[in-house]
């Protein structure tokens, strides 16, 4: 996940598996709605405690990257009635997937709402959003790489900008003597102000950056060593 003014851009974690989907909710709107009407109101429940993936489909009918006052619509996502994270929908109309980690979870009921932010894009409209949820229990390998996925802080001089958005979060686990590393690294849409696109295109192919967040090393009974 990541921060921004005390809001959350999303821990998307790639490899999960799908554990339990729940019926999709289905909700549209546009940039000119009632920015405090949820896109998206759906509850779920947990037999037991449980890290909670989030994975949402949805469309933006105006969005365009490449287009400037177009780029993206970004969700602001509430759990239990509390702020969480926001989501860029970074990939066009769509309809696209964006798995969204919302953390450890007890069991019971939870709410998941969608807002449109109002750093959308203000030629980004007609949204509309679906969701299911995976639970990753405790026994699964995924639990342990969400639980200790990190919340990325983004820079105050890009806030209401496209640019250096996160467009995904993946792990590495390498084995160690005593237990086992996990490195999250995480795919930014580019570098502000960073390395030229062409030096980019020649130097590696492509004109995203892809940076190595942090390590975490466990010991083997998955405490933190280092």
């Amino acid at each position: 996940m990541a921060h921004r003014r005390g809001r959350l851009w999303p821990a998307v974690l790639a490899g999960l598996v799908a554990v339990l989907p729940a019926r999709a909710h289905h909700a549209a709107a546009s940039t000119g709605a009632d920015a405090s009407r949820p896109l998206l109101d759906e509850a779920f429940t947990l037999a037991e405690p449980a890290q909670v993936v989030a994975v949402i489909t949805a469309s933006c009918d105006t969005c365009a990257w490449a287009e400037k006052g177009r780029e993206a619509a970004v969700l602001g996502l509430r759990l239990d009635g509390r702020y969480s994270q926001d989501v860029p929908l970074v990939q066009g109309r769509g309809p696209a997937v964006y798995r969204v980690s919302l953390g450890r979870l007890e069991a019971g009921t939870h709410r998941l709402e969608a807002l449109l932010d109002a750093v959308s894009a203000p030629g980004a409209r007609g949204v509309s959003v679906a969701v299911a949820f995976e639970r990753i229990p405790s026994g699964a390998a995924e639990h342990v790489a969400l639980a200790h996925a990190p919340i990325l802080h983004q820079r105050a001089n890009a806030v209401g900008r496209f640019t250096d958005v996160p467009l995904v979060m993946y792990y590495e686990a390498a084995p160690l003597p005593s237990g086992m590393r996990l490195d999250y690294s995480v795919v930014f849409s580019n570098e502000d102000g960073g390395t030229p696109p062409d030096r980019l295109m020649a130097t590696w192919g492509r004109v995203t950056d892809i940076e190595l967040v942090y390590s975490v090393e466990l010991d083997a009974k998955g405490a933190i060593v280092k």
